[in-house]
């Protein structure tokens, strides 16, 4: 939808909100350690800007053009706005140039669509972690039509280079647009990489707790001042660990479809930092068979593993086996043993045919007697898909991904 409005937005919250917001980061600073003082001198500098802010916040709000808006009604009249006005007073009304900003501008509305609908829970959006996401999306959508060599590569070409520049600026302004020209960074450094980034940001995109810790850390990076320049990678790593945040709080995180991309379940991975040797990642492992488990639930095919779940000498335990094919001891359970050992299993059920099952939280990356190993997930997926998904341990995550 087109609007002919020129609609004026806060580049900071209202006087009551910036006392919070100084509070809130003044007690994060407090609560740092010795070892993150390269993050303290940021921080400290951040809220010199907020307090500045409050100061001129009281004698008038500094405001800049809204462009375009998504507004959404459970999915049902959800729309995208475009305020034209605004855009042809950013281009100078530059009938080639407008044309440019409105394509990006719409996709980067319909990104915040994306995330809205792909999404599980129901907390609203955090802004200064969304917007440049959004932006983020909107480039390498334009990235990708320049590449595909189609008859509208050319313009979308122009498109990306006017208006990539136009993000990248937004980078030395203050307030929550500074946050937005995180995105060109995120597009010049993860370009490649955009499935898995995109596809990790959506599936908790609304189970980000605004108040955490890991959200406190990446926020007031880029929000109200854009991080240094030798502090940008140090940002990203601060994203990353709020979406490995995210997915670990996650309880019902929906898998990616066809339509949208081919990444399925994408379950941050982190070496072992302390406990038991492995511990983590065997937690990290175990989250991620939940989540395949979850993708053929929502795809309706465990009744695939009906033939293949079959009663050993202690009748209350029953496994999954297919000789030649996989072995996955131990993988479901019914629930009969549950109250003597809920550490065993997760709480979430899975039905095949007339059972009820328990996943299994023994899991790991090597292999023992008494664990599940990667490769036996690896294996079975390869037996209910053959040659569709590849199952593997990149970097720090561990993936799904569609052939």
């Amino acid at each position: 939808m087109l609007s002919g409005a020129r609609i004026m937005i806060s580049e900071y919250p209202n006087s009551k909100e910036l006392e919070r917001e100084i509070k809130e980061l003044k007690n994060l600073i407090e609560e740092l350690v010795q070892e993150d003082w390269n993050l303290k001198k940021q921080l400290e500098e951040r809220l010199k800007d907020l307090e500045e802010a409050l100061i001129d916040e009281k004698y008038g709000i500094k405001a800049t053009m809204l462009l375009g808006k998504y507004r959404h009604n459970n999915g049902y009249d959800s729309e995208v706005l475009l305020y034209v006005n605004n855009i042809e007073d950013c281009t100078g009304k530059d009938p080639v140039k407008t044309m440019y900003l409105m394509g990006q501008v719409l996709l980067h509305e319909y990104f915040h669509s994306f995330y809205y609908h792909v999404g599980v829970g129901s907390r609203d959006r955090i802004n200064c972690v969304e917007e440049p996401m959004a932006e983020y999306g909107s480039l390498v959508v334009l990235d990708s039509v320049v590449s595909s060599g189609l008859p509208i590569s050319t313009e979308a070409s122009k498109t990306l280079a006017y208006t990539y520049n136009k993000v990248k600026r937004k980078q030395k302004c203050k307030g929550y647009i500074a946050a937005y020209g995180f995105g060109a960074y995120l597009y010049d450094n993860h370009r490649k990489d955009y499935r898995e980034l995109i596809a990790e940001y959506a599936n908790v995109s609304r189970l980000l707790d605004a108040h955490g810790r890991r959200t406190l850390e990446y926020k007031y990076m880029v929000y109200p001042s854009y991080p240094d320049s030798h502090f940008e990678k140090f940002t990203y790593d601060k994203l990353r660990c709020l979406l490995a945040t995210g997915i670990k709080s996650a309880k019902g995180i929906k898998t990616l479809t066809k339509k949208v991309s081919k990444v399925a379940p994408v379950i941050t991975h982190t070496s072992a930092t302390g406990g038991s040797k492995g511990s983590i990642a065997e937690k990290k492992l175990c989250q991620f068979a939940l989540e395949v488990f979850r993708f053929l639930k929502n795809k309706g095919l465990l009744g695939y593993l009906e033939s293949f779940v079959t009663k050993k000498r202690n009748p209350e335990l029953r496994t999954l086996t297919a000789p030649g094919v996989f072995k996955l001891v131990g993988i479901l359970n019914d629930g009969s043993r549950i109250s003597r050992s809920s550490d065993w299993f997760m709480s979430e059920t899975f039905n095949i045919g007339s059972d009820t099952y328990y996943l299994s939280t023994q899991w790991s990356e090597v292999n023992t007697n008494t664990h599940l190993h990667f490769d036996d997930l690896k294996n079975m997926i390869g037996h209910i898909y053959p040659k569709k998904f590849d199952i593997r341990k990149k970097d720090d995550m561990f993936i799904m991904i569609e052939l």
